[in-house]
């Protein structure tokens, strides 16, 4: 990685701020005022990426905004794993965000609301409790709304990445209750689950359903197996196109793969 692609400054002089609140408004074009994202600038740890690093609502953000920004893309999220080390130690997605500046995608790292662990509730890192009122997808679809308002950037055809505990969240929590306002590729790395909640879409909608996919990729000695196949099922029953990628003798999010390289396979070209 190298330090070749800064934020573009048009856009954190318009759209990000050190001294405005969330939500506060600062520009008009023809859509007529957007929101500003309250930002500080900060650099990764690995290559000194620049970034926008800021705090909507419930979850922090550390924000990549690419020079050479396609105002048709989709963004790019990606949705750590428990303990979160990937996203407080950047090696999580370090090969992604040149990806994205290369092809004018908005990426965004995103930190669960209790700072460890996007599947668990609001306010517990230690115990298995999960996030059972929705907390949690609410404060995602808060934060794509915002940046989306922001930024021009479309939060929907989003590319999704999830890595164990993310993407339990993503399949299990996110997708049934916003696949509809937030669609996108699903590129479920080393975990996922089945829905936890009740649909809150139409999933007869075989249009909807279409721009959905879902990815699944894991080690065959990988203890998330058990929570991985019965959502394959479930996910194949209702019509969406499910790929299941499992790799011979490899643990959870075993070290031996190229996971980057893999999600990036899986989100070129463009989503659906």
């Amino acid at each position: 990685m190298s330090n070749k692609h800064p934020l573009l400054l048009a856009l954190t002089l318009s759209a990000c701020t050190g001294a405005a609140d969330v939500g506060d408004t600062s520009i008009d074009d023809d859509t007529g005022p957007r929101p500003v994202l309250d930002c500080s600038d900060e650099v990764t740890a690995y290559e000194g990426l620049p970034y926008c690093l800021t705090t909507i609502g419930l979850t922090e953000v550390k924000l990549f905004i690419p020079q050479n920004r396609d105002p048709n893309a989709p963004m790019a999220l990606y949705l750590h794993g428990d303990t979160a080390n990937g996203y407080y130690e950047d090696w999580g997605f370090e090969y992604l965000v040149p990806w994205a500046m290369d092809h004018g995608v908005v990426f965004g790292a995103v930190l669960a609301p209790n700072g460890c662990s996007w599947w668990r509730n609001e306010d517990e890192c230690s115990w298995e409790v999960e996030d059972v009122d929705a907390t949690n997808a609410n404060a995602l679809h808060d934060a794509m709304e915002l940046i989306g308002d922001a930024l021009d950037a479309s939060p929907s055809g989003v590319r999704y990445v999830g890595y164990s505990g993310g993407s339990t969240f993503l399949t299990g929590h996110f997708l049934p209750l916003y696949g509809d306002v937030h669609p996108g590729t699903i590129v479920a790395n080393c975990g996922g689950e089945e829905p936890i909640y009740d649909f809150a879409w139409d999933t007869s909608s075989a249009a909807t359903r279409a721009r959905n996919p879902i990815f699944y990729t894991y080690g065959s000695n990988d203890f998330m197996q058990e929570y991985i196949d019965p959502a394959v099922v479930i996910y194949n029953d209702l019509g969406f196109d499910v790929t299941v990628d499992m790799r011979p003798g490899y643990e959870h999010c075993d070290a031996g793969l190229d996971w980057d390289a893999i999600t990036l396979d899986l989100w070129a070209p463009t989503p659906p």
